[in-house]
């Protein structure tokens, strides 16, 4: 058996029957791929996961379902910009949100860029827009309602690296732009850390908390889930909506 890639062109590997016993030697070994679905339960050392763009069968929990096969490394190879890849965490994308499932009750459908999603399951502001989290949907409809207008997760470049802004609000009288993220889980390490990292990148671009001035390149604001810890260990989250407001009127005015 003779084997040619279409990367080596006039390469030829060639087999022989002796080469497939245990003691054998051959020039290529054997790789296998394993669909999601199939690989479901198992647990590898090391996962690389192939994503073509487009997949229509990929849906958030898919994803994460290939991201946890993994015990010590995963290696995504994703067609497409990679910053593409964190909407499939929207839920439009989340197969759980869209099965009409309820027995006892008709269901309420919303279409939201051309997917149906039962509205009592997803976080929905008052405009349509949706977000991620309770937290999010709390501070964008405050903003909302005193006649600011955010955009969600709107991208920003700054030399060749992009970044994922929770919200962006740009006033067209003074030119001045604010970042407002806001930081639902510090207790958790890695989410800690990514913080960490993307709040250094903000300052080395110039981008600086908005009590401290701001900076060249726009003003950030921060603001934090209060953590407490249950009876059971457990750690949860909550979020004052008279804090947010007054945090709203000191840096945008009444």
């Amino acid at each position: 058996m003779e084997i040619e890639f279409s990367s080596q062109k006039g390469f030829v590997y060639t087999f022989k029957a002796n080469d497939f016993t245990e003691e054998g030697d051959p020039p290529l070994e054997l790789a296998y791929a394993l669909t999601v679905h199939k690989a479901q339960g198992s647990e590898f050392n090391l996962v690389i996961l192939i994503i073509p763009n487009p997949c229509f069968l990929l849906t958030r929990e898919m994803l994460y379902t290939a991201l946890t096969r993994q015990k010590d490394r995963v290696v995504v190879l994703y067609q497409g910009k990679k910053l593409e890849i964190k909407e499939l965490s929207h839920p439009k994308y989340s197969d759980t949100l869209s099965r009409i499932t309820n027995l006892f009750e008709k269901p309420e459908l919303i279409e939201v860029d051309e997917h149906y999603l039962e509205k009592n399951l997803i976080q929905q502001a008052s405009d349509g827009q949706m977000l991620r989290s309770k937290s999010e949907l709390l501070i964008y409809q405050r903003l909302i309602d005193k006649g600011i207008q955010p955009i969600y997760e709107k991208r920003l470049e700054i030399k060749e690296v992009e970044k994922l802004p929770d919200f962006t609000i740009e006033n067209s009288d003074t030119g001045e732009t604010y970042y407002w993220e806001h930081l639902g889980m510090l207790y958790d390490k890695e989410y800690k850390d990514r913080w960490d990292e993307k709040f250094n990148w903000y300052k080395e671009n110039d981008i600086l908390k908005w009590e401290d001035g701001g900076g060249i390149n726009g003003k950030l604001i921060i603001t934090e889930d209060k953590q407490h810890v249950t009876e059971d260990g457990s750690i949860k989250g909550g979020i004052s909506v008279k804090e947010i407001d007054e945090l709203i009127i000191k840096i945008f005015g009444k």
